[in-house]
């Protein structure tokens, strides 16, 4: 389910809004997947990039699973594995430590 996320350049809450939703749909339906277009969030706005990869770390604290990004974004992607290990998702940190060991971080 993609709970449309909205640039907070129109609306300041609208990255509340989305965060608050992802948390509501995770506790009452927590096997349901979720996915946002993530750089809607800061359309309209400068350093885009900066926006983004801060609040795709916010979103996966909320039951984020997955987004449509820049997956050229280096460092999106480190954040990305990053956060995975740091939530318990990544079991005995293997992608962390295989993104390590590539030179991805």
């Amino acid at each position: 389910i993609d709970p449309l996320t909205l640039p907070v350049s129109t609306n300041i809450q609208n990255s509340n809004i989305v965060l608050e939703t992802l948390k509501r749909m995770k506790d009452s339906h927590p096997k349901v997947k979720t996915i946002i277009g993530l750089s809607n969030i800061s359309y309209g706005l400068p350093e885009r990039r900066l926006i983004n990869q801060d609040f795709v770390v916010l979103a996966m604290t909320c039951g984020l699973d997955a987004a449509i990004l820049d997956s050229t974004d280096q460092k999106i992607m480190v954040l990305i594995k990053a956060t995975n290990l740091l939530l318990g998702k990544d079991e005995f940190c293997g992608q962390y430590l295989k993104a390590f060991r590539e030179g991805k971080l």
